[in-house]
C-alpha cells in the first residue's frame, strides 16, 4: 500500500496497528516467564537511588490506612 493511493480507512488501520504494537511493547512492571520483574529504566533509577516506586508507595498507603 502506497500512502498516496491508500484510503482513509487503510491509513487508519495502519496507524492502529503501529500504536497497538507500541503499547504492547510497554511491558514494564510486569514479570517474565521466570517471574523476574520487567522494569523500566525509571524503575531502575528509583531503585539504585533508594527512592520509593509506585508499588512501595501504594503498599505504604495501604498499611497506614489499616493502622488508622
Amino acid at each position: 500500500m502506497f500512502i498516496g493511493s491508500a484510503t482513509d480507512q487503510e491509513i487508519f488501520d495502519a496507524v492502529v496497528k503501529v500504536v497497538a504494537a507500541y503499547v504492547n511493547g510497554l511491558r514494564f512492571s510486569q514479570t517474565d516467564e521466570a517471574s523476574n520483574l520487567i522494569r523500566s529504566p525509571f524503575d531502575v533509577f528509583l531503585s539504585r537511588n533508594g527512592l520509593p516506586n509506585s508499588r512501595s508507595v501504594a503498599k505504604l498507603r495501604s498499611i497506614t490506612a489499616v493502622a488508622s
